[in-house]
């Protein structure tokens, strides 16, 4: 287990120093990258996949050790989980997977994006939530919060890229959605 651990906080140290090196230098930018296929985007994306089969496998390994009651797992962690994991595949079929993976496509402001920018981010930390309640681990606990902190990020690396694809269409977005979540009503149109 402590093999797996360390691969996925390496491979997630290494992501949010990608992240913040793409938000600090957007002209050399590692995140989004400049063109598809690149080594960006398959460096990025195996960060991605070991952090994320880490986390399920650490939890996995190391399920129990926090001693969580198994209803919580039950009435909570499986519900997360499972809503987390629906609404980041909803927010990838919308947007498509093309754009998922850092290609270029139109802007798109219906479904999820209607009321998150990020809605991907959004479900996928959901649903890293719900798994280290349904495990009751405290290493994928310790995992998930270093994960999420190039999840928070990333948006920060990927709107001036956004902004400048799309123009006054996206400054407009910008002000009517938010980054990951609000419970304020929005004044955009639902469709």
């Amino acid at each position: 287990m402590t093999l797996f651990f360390w691969v996925t906080i390496i491979a997630q140290i290494l992501a949010t120093i990608s992240i913040i090196f793409s938000i600090l230098f957007p002209a050399h930018r590692i995140w989004p990258p400049d063109k598809s296929p690149s080594w960006k985007l398959y460096f990025m994306w195996f960060l991605f996949d070991i952090s994320t089969i880490g986390i399920v496998v650490v939890g996995i390994l190391d399920r129990g050790s926090l001693a969580l009651p198994p209803w919580m797992q039950i009435v909570l962690g499986v519900p997360l989980s499972l809503g987390g994991i629906g609404f980041s595949l909803w927010s990838i079929i919308i947007l498509g997977p093309s754009s998922t993976y850092g290609n270029e496509g139109t802007l798109v402001l219906h479904g999820p994006y209607h009321i998150s920018r990020n809605p991907q981010y959004v479900g996928f930390i959901v649903a890293l939530i719900g798994w280290s309640i349904v495990t009751s681990s405290w290493t994928t606990i310790l995992a998930i919060l270093v994960w999420i902190v190039p999840l928070v990020l990333i948006p920060l690396a990927e709107e001036p890229w956004l902004l400048k694809k799309h123009g006054s269409e996206y400054e407009e977005y910008l002000r009517k959605v938010p980054r990951f979540v609000s419970l304020k009503k929005s004044k955009q149109s639902p469709l």
